[in-house]
């Protein structure tokens, strides 16, 4: 705290400034129902994905990484807001002295605007100052950082040094300052100053491997190869809340361990299907099966993929194709992708690219269906990675043993589908689950099938295309404004069970009119805080929803204001059996909502306990308004 008072991060408020303040150090923390978290507004993400910035890292062969120093820290905070970021803290750290009260003029970590203000100004030093450096460097600030953390590479040592010199040029132009670096090669580390390494070199002992983790995955910098550690702890208790916390420390973006994880999800799908809840100890026979799979992960430092796609003995790029596979089974569903790259020399290098695998859903109609999702995911990994690789005149190649390959003709052209036999197809290992022994045995997941190395002659033989689907192809028959009235209702619906707290809806829901007033009319706009008004109305809404959703007849035939009209209402009521109780209770709608009637209008009592909201008794928001 006081490194934050010597930088200027923060500032001691004078007595003038001195009004009262609760300290929002942590914007989470909840007061009178509310923290600064809820007041904020977190804006667009615009942080690049995390899976996209290790991709373009794999690029190059002389990788670069960097960290920029306190990134949220560098950026200012408007002097109207400071007062929200008031803190107190004893002087000079002395806790015998009596607190004093100052405020942060830096945006901080732990608010939920500070990502997306801090990736905004870093993108927009790339776009103001750009100009003056290579096309590269902008398109490194661009997609080569993910929030403060920058990857990247190049192909030679004198590039690599010439983007560290341009990168931190740029970065200081915006305020931000590049440190904690670290690459593969000696020769660019050597131009290093000591001052702006990375501080696990500076320490290391020279016998020891230099092994960095960037953004969460193990990097072998000796061996230029992504690895894993085991790090999943060791339960004391088996139950559905233990077990998933520890399977989901075991960080992959990448997919590595993909067929791996899967084995883990059906072990969790079957403990569900059991009905276990969350803190319930799973069987003996569970227990047996969950140690075996965690015992395995002891292996885990045997996995290793190279970083760079291509080897250092590697020519100038010919030809590059990615290639996808997929497949489905009754007991998941997945995709792997691999880069196949031909030099100038005829030699042909594949590359894991990423894997994913999904357990199949308990109720899925068929395999040829999953076996369609499997192929929808190829084609949308596909468009992905072409975009983040970014190599001109790559062709892409899907792969599948099912047999409806050339059906699909959206964002892809049939004439790429290719068929595969069942027994060489890697994505079998994503649909089907390993063992992590098996995995690091059975290279092809992680190395490309053998095939895909040799020339294109010695691939498979593509089947004929079937012009006639199967019968599980055919599409089903639904009306469809059935369909959209279900989807909306389902939608709304989870959108209000996704709460448990009355307030928090209220806000959420009030955000949401609010944007929805600035499509019909742009000169609504306005960025003040939630006003009484619109949280009124917000809850207002929200009623009216569940009411017609549950009353909707009745809502219908009372708002016809003629004689007949009302007593047509009553009488329905009264013969409906979902609605008898409701007739009893005299319902009337003076301001669009449904409210109790009866004979207490002349009450001096306020018009809400006068006439109270009918809502039904099972829903989410009458929960919510009773626990408020």
């Amino acid at each position: 705290m006081q490194e934050y008072i010597t930088k200027g991060f923060a500032k001691k408020l004078s007595q003038e400034e001195d009004i009262p303040a609760g300290p929002v150090f942590d914007c989470a923390a909840i007061y009178k129902g509310i923290s600064l978290n809820d007041t904020l507004m977190p804006g667009p993400d615009l942080v690049s994905s995390l899976i996209g910035v290790l991709t373009q890292f794999r690029k190059g062969r002389i990788a670069l990484v960097a960290d920029i120093e306190a990134m949220f820290h560098q950026i200012k905070v408007k002097k109207e807001d400071c007062n929200a970021l008031r803190f107190l803290w004893w002087p000079n750290g002395d806790i015998s002295k009596k607190a004093e009260l100052y405020s942060m003029e830096r945006h901080i970590f732990g608010a939920c605007s500070s990502p997306c203000i801090a990736s905004f100004c870093l993108k927009e030093t790339g776009k103001r100052f750009g100009h003056e450096f290579d096309k590269r460097i902008c398109e490194i600030v661009e997609n080569g950082f993910y929030v403060d953390d920058c990857l990247t590479s190049s192909d030679s040592d004198e590039d690599a040094i010439d983007t560290k010199t341009q990168l931190c040029k740029l970065m200081k132009k915006g305020g931000f300052n590049l440190t904690k670096w670290i690459s593969n090669s000696s020769t660019v580390m050597a131009k290093i100053p000591e001052s702006e390494q990375t501080k696990s070199i500076k320490d290391l002992d020279l016998h020891e491997p230099r092994k960095e983790r960037v953004l969460g995955v193990f990097w072998n910098v000796d061996a230029d190869a992504f690895q894993f550690r085991s790090t999943v702890p060791k339960l004391k208790t088996y139950t559905r809340r233990t077990i998933l916390s520890a399977v989901n420390s075991l960080f992959d973006p990448l997919g590595m361990l993909a067929p791996v994880i899967l084995v883990a999800k059906m072990l969790q799908q079957e403990i569900i299907e059991k009905g276990l809840g969350w803190d319930e100890v799973i069987t003996e026979d569970n227990i047996k099966e969950w140690d075996t799979w965690f015992n395995q992960l002891t292996e885990l430092e045997y996995i290793s993929i190279p970083r760079c796609f291509k080897p250092q003995e590697f020519g100038n790029i010919k030809h590059c194709q990615i290639h996808h596979f997929s497949d489905a089974s009754s007991f998941g569903y997945g995709i792997v992708s691999y880069l196949r790259l031909v030099d100038e020399n005829n030699q042909i290098h594949c590359s894991f690219l990423c894997g994913k695998a999904k357990v199949t859903p308990p109720r899925a109609e068929s395999i040829p269906r999953l076996e369609l999702v499997a192929a929808v995911l190829a084609v949308k990994a596909d468009k992905w990675l072409r975009l983040k690789l970014g190599y001109s005149d790559c062709e892409s190649v899907f792969w599948t043993d099912s047999s409806a390959i050339g059906q699909i003709h959206r964002q892809s052209n049939p004439s790429q589908w290719r068929h595969v036999p069942s027994k060489i197809n890697p994505a079998d290992d994503a649909s089907r689950g390993l063992s992590l022994k098996t995995l690091i045995n059975k290279s092809r997941w992680l190395l490309a099938p053998e095939f895909l190395w040799k020339n294109e002659d010695s691939w498979p033989i593509n089947c004929e295309d079937k012009t006639d689907l199967p019968d599980e192809f055919q599409p089903i028959e639904r009306k469809k404004v059935a369909t959209i009235i279900a989807s909306n209702i389902d939608t709304m619906d989870n959108y209000i069970k996704s709460f448990s707290d009355l307030q928090r809806l209220k806000i959420s829901n009030a955000w949401v009119l609010r944007y929805k007033g600035f499509l019909r009319n742009h000169n609504s706009v306005t960025t003040r805080n939630i006003t009484v008004e619109e949280m009124q109305y917000a809850e207002q809404a929200l009623v009216k929803y569940v009411q017609h959703q549950n009353y909707k007849s009745v809502i219908d035939n009372l708002s016809d204001k003629s004689e007949i009209g009302d007593r047509k209402a009553r009488h329905e009521m009264k013969k409906a059996e979902h609605t008898k109780s409701i007739a009893k209770l005299d319902p009337i709608i003076p301001d669009g909502i449904l409210r109790i009637g009866g004979r207490l209008d002349k009450a001096p009592i306020s018009f809400e306990m006068r006439h109270p909201i009918i809502l039904p008794n099972d829903h989410h928001l009458t929960r919510l308004i009773i626990d408020f």
